[in-house]
Formats: structure tokens, C-alpha cells, sequence
């Protein structure tokens, strides 16, 4: 596994959002945060359709981006602050490699997008080392 196989749950939702599957019909994930009164009706995550209406509940983040192909099965969900600064840089770094090789404007936003994720981890890891131990 390299520091580019790890997604964090939030950047999965991003990526299924954009999956044009997703997009043709109007349908977003939506995640419900955990102290929300509705989390036991809805889940952690869920889906609406494009008039914001539920259309599934408890959805399986993983099982349904692996159904859209937007995660690999080798691909590991990390919490942002679950690997080491050097990893997340690491990370950024791919990211920025792979948009300096890109053709088409789609695909471009995409890498754009994994380059912003991928930079708000760094900033996140920067922002914990600096406080310390808690």
C-alpha cells in the first residue's frame, strides 16, 4: 500500500459525489454528523435525491464508492490524522504529480480537487504537531 491508496471518509464522499453516475441522476451521500438527532433514522451516511428528498438510508460509504469505481479495492480509509505528516505530504506531492500530467479539463477539476484534500491534511497534521500532545 502506498500513501496514495489512503481516502479519508469525507474525501469519499467528495469522490462519490462526483461520480457521474451519481451526478446524471441528482443524487448526493450526505453525511450525518454523530451527534445529530437524526443519525439513528438515517445513518452515518445517506443518500437524497435532486429535490434533497431521502432516498437510502444507512448507506455503506465503502461498498457504494467501490460500486462507482471511485475506490479501489486496495484503497484503505484513514482518518485525516491517522498517518504521519511525512505521509500526507507524500500524498500531497502525488497529487500535484498527477495534475502536472493531466489533458483534459474533467479529469483536470478532479486532480484539482485531490490536491486541495490532500493539502487540507497537511494543514490539519501541520496543525496538530504544532499544538502538541494534548
Amino acid at each position: 500500500m502506498t500513501t496514495a491508496d489512503l481516502v479519508n471518509a469525507d474525501a469519499l464522499v467528495k469522490r462519490v459525489n462526483r461520480a457521474p453516475a451519481m451526478r446524471r441522476d441528482g443524487r448526493r451521500v450526505k453525511a450525518c454528523a454523530e451527534r445529530s438527532r437524526e443519525r439513528s433514522e438515517l445513518g452515518a451516511y445517506y443518500i437524497t435525491d435532486a429535490r434533497g428528498v431521502v432516498t437510502d438510508r444507512n448507506v455503506d460509504l465503502p461498498r457504494i464508492a467501490r460500486e462507482l469505481g471511485v475506490l479501489k479495492p486496495d484503497d484503505v480509509q484513514v482518518s485525516p490524522l491517522a498517518m504521519t505528516l511525512d505521509q500526507a505530504e507524500a500524498l500531497l506531492y502525488a497529487a500535484r504529480e498527477r495534475l502536472q500530467d493531466v489533458a483534459g479539463t474533467a479529469h483536470e477539476r478532479a486532480l484539482r480537487q485531490d490536491v486541495e484534500e490532500a493539502q487540507t491534511r497537511v494543514n490539519l497534521l501541520r496543525a496538530a504537531q504544532a499544538r502538541g500532545p494534548q
